[in-house]
């Protein structure tokens, strides 16, 4: 019987000691909310209501700098934390040049995490457009730097096309020490191909691996002469491929 009681009695402490350090934790966690609160637009105070103290940028950023971030932001700074539109922070950021996405999440107790995913540019698309790595065309306010990259072009709907098809070409010719200035698709079926330093060629896209390989398997064996005074490659024969001479050699 005694040996129940003191059970009990053990049990009875352990339950009162785990009350009382609860409630000191509430008060503690109440005091600190106290600190942090509001006084919202009715005039009453809120538990809640903290401010946006600041954000901070969780990912590093090429293009996008903080000055353009800040003016996205700073308007937002101040307002109740728990009341922040996520959704239309992050729609105005996605306007930025070059953000491919943006996302926001808050940071309790008064701080906004932002992380931002950047175009990242593989190629030119006519005169004022970029290529990223989706093949998805953008148009930065500024092309400074890129004027060595290569130039793809063509209808506005058939990027993705083009890019891949230059990701595929582009090997090919490398391994003859041969570099793409430029890939233009004219139509549906007709591509315009810019060696750099060198001749300009067409090809179809149906078939184009088999007119390629097959240019070349020939190319390494034309006389030197031959290459340097071709100015135009057409490889759109079933049976070989044509060289148009420049004139002035």
């Amino acid at each position: 019987m005694t040996n129940v009681f003191y059970k009990n009695a053990a049990l009875f402490r352990k339950i009162f000691w785990g009350v009382v350090i609860l409630l000191l934790l509430s008060g503690l966690v109440a005091w600190q909310l106290s600190e942090k609160r509001l006084t919202d637009s009715s005039g009453e105070q809120s538990w809640f209501s903290y401010p946006l103290a600041d954000y901070e940028i969780l990912t590093q950023t090429k293009q996008v700098n903080r000055e353009q971030i800040d003016e996205v932001l700073k308007p937002y700074i101040g307002q109740s934390f728990w009341d922040l539109p996520l959704p239309e922070i992050q729609s105005k950021l996605m306007r930025l040049d070059w953000v491919v996405s943006a996302k926001v999440s808050r940071n309790w107790p008064d701080l906004l995490g932002v992380v931002i995913t950047e175009q990242e540019a593989i190629a030119r698309w006519g005169e004022n457009g970029l290529v990223n790595q989706s093949g998805e065309v953008f148009y930065p306010t500024s092309m400074d730097g890129y004027d060595d990259y290569v130039l793809l072009d063509g209808d506005l709907q058939f990027a993705v096309l083009v890019s891949q098809r230059f990701s595929e070409i582009a090997p090919l010719f490398s391994q003859h020490d041969l570099w793409i200035e430029s890939l233009v698709l004219l139509d549906e079926q007709v591509w315009e191909l810019q060696i750099f330093q060198g001749p300009l060629i067409r090809f179809s896209e149906g078939v184009w691996r088999e007119e390629i390989e097959r240019f070349l398997l020939a190319y390494p064996e034309l006389k030197s002469d031959f290459r340097n005074s071709a100015v135009y490659y057409d490889l759109r024969y079933s049976n070989g491929f044509v060289m148009k001479p420049n004139k002035t050699n």
